[in-house]
C-alpha cells in the first residue's frame, strides 16, 4: 500500500490511497445530469471517514466549524494505530480558486492513461460527484490558517449520496501536475455515530 502525499511542516500525517475506495474495478467516466441529488446543511460537525473497511482510513471529527481533528488510523493484526492532528481556529476559506482549479484538473484528467493503480482507486471515489454537473465549494475550512490553504476541507451541500460529503484536499509536495495539481482529493462522508476502532474522542 502506497503513500500519494506526505504533509510536513512541524509534524506529518501519512495518507494511503486505499482507504479511499473498498471496492476495486473501472468506472464510468460518463457525466449524469439525472443523478438524484441530496441537499445537506453547511455545518461541518460531525465524524466524516474515507472507509470503515479498510486497513487504513482517513477521519475527519469536527465539534464545530473552527475546531477539528484530523486522525489516520491504520489496523495490523487487529491493532488499531493512529495518528492526529487537531485544529482550533479552521476558519473559512473566502478564495476557493485554487480548490475549485485542482478539482476540475482531476475530473478533466481522470482517464489519462499515465494513472497509478493508487490514482485510479481515489478517482474511482471521486466519480460520483465528477458525473454532477456542478459541484460548488461554498462551504471550505483551512484547517490551519497559519499554513494559509495547506489543508483544506469543504463540505458539499449537494451531493449525489445520503449521508453528507467532505472533500479533504492536501497539500501536494511536488509542482509537477499530474492527475491531480496543486491538491490531492480524497472524499469522506459522515457517520452518523464514532466510527469503530478510531480513536478521536
Amino acid at each position: 500500500m502506497n503513500t500519494f502525499f506526505r504533509l510536513s511542516m512541524t509534524c506529518a500525517l501519512v495518507l494511503t490511497l486505499a482507504a479511499c475506495v473498498s471496492n476495486k474495478g473501472g468506472y464510468n467516466a460518463t457525466r449524469s445530469e439525472n443523478a438524484t441529488l441530496h441537499t445537506h446543511s453547511q455545518d461541518f460537525t460531525g465524524w466524516y471517514t474515507s472507509s470503515d473497511t479498510s486497513n487504513e482510513a482517513l477521519v475527519l471529527h469536527c465539534l464545530s466549524n473552527t475546531v477539528c481533528e484530523l486522525q489516520m488510523v491504520s489496523v495490523a493484526d487487529g491493532k488499531a494505530s493512529s495518528d492526529v492532528m487537531k485544529y482550533h481556529e479552521a476558519s473559512t476559506l473566502e478564495d476557493i480558486g485554487q480548490v475549485e482549479y485542482a478539482y476540475e484538473y482531476a475530473r478533466d484528467h481522470r482517464n489519462h492513461p499515465s494513472a497509478s493503480s493508487e490514482e485510479k482507486e481515489l478517482l474511482k471515489a471521486l466519480e460520483p460527484l465528477f458525473q454532477q454537473t456542478n459541484v460548488a465549494f461554498n462551504h471550505c475550512i483551512d484547517l490551519d490558517p497559519n499554513l494559509p490553504k495547506y489543508m483544506v476541507a469543504c463540505k458539499l451541500t449537494s451531493s449525489p449520496r445520503a449521508e453528507p460529503t467532505v472533500i479533504f484536499f492536501g497539500t501536494q509536495l511536488t509542482d509537477n501536475c499530474g492527475i491531480f495539481c496543486r491538491f490531492t482529493l480524497l472524499p469522506l462522508h459522515e457517520f452518523k455515530k464514532k466510527p469503530e476502532n478510531h480513536s478521536v474522542n
